[in-house]
């Protein structure tokens, strides 16, 4: 709750540092968490290295399913990392947000792309954006980024939920 900019941080680094432990996952899976809101405002942050610490976390978090859905639910969760995908430029961040992207699509699939068969309906809003990061970041030259982005399109393609058109 500091107003300080380097508190901020530090603490979002520790938390980073924390996520893997049992007693932080819980408190990101339970319903309507403000772990995973806070977490998201700290992926916008204006201090690049709070945004890494805190996508960081988010990323890691995001192989559980239940933190899935909560990243995927909270109000402007996929677009921090739509954002981070298509305007970054640092290699830790890129990174950072196609893991949480990747795992998005591995854990919670129909949240983010839709039900199966999709019809225009059942569609996210968030889709197409999800979509169109995840292509930028599979051109990314840094082997991990663009990997994590490949293995999540071809998850997507392997499920049917999306075609490849073109040759």
């Amino acid at each position: 709750t500091s107003d300080n900019p380097l508190c901020q941080r530090a603490a979002v680094e520790c938390m980073s540092n924390l996520a893997p432990e049992d007693s932080i996952v819980e408190k990101f899976v339970e319903p309507e968490s403000m772990d995973v809101k806070i977490m998201v405002g700290f992926c916008t942050s204006e201090d690049q290295k709070t945004q890494i610490a805190a996508s960081g976390a988010l990323a890691t978090l995001a192989e559980v399913p239940e933190v899935s859905a909560a990243i995927i639910g909270t109000k402007g969760g996929v677009d921090a990392f739509v954002e981070m995908a298509i305007v970054g430029e640092e290699p830790g961040l890129l990174h950072r947000a196609a893991v949480a992207m990747k795992q998005m699509v591995l854990t919670q699939m129909d949240l983010i792309v839709g039900p199966a068969p999709q019809s225009p309906d059942t569609t996210p809003e968030h889709c197409l954006p999800f979509l169109g990061a995840l292509t930028v970041l599979s051109k990314n030259p840094v082997a991990p980024v663009k990997q994590a982005a490949l293995t999540a399109m071809s998850r997507l393609r392997w499920s049917g939920r999306c075609e490849t058109r073109g040759p």
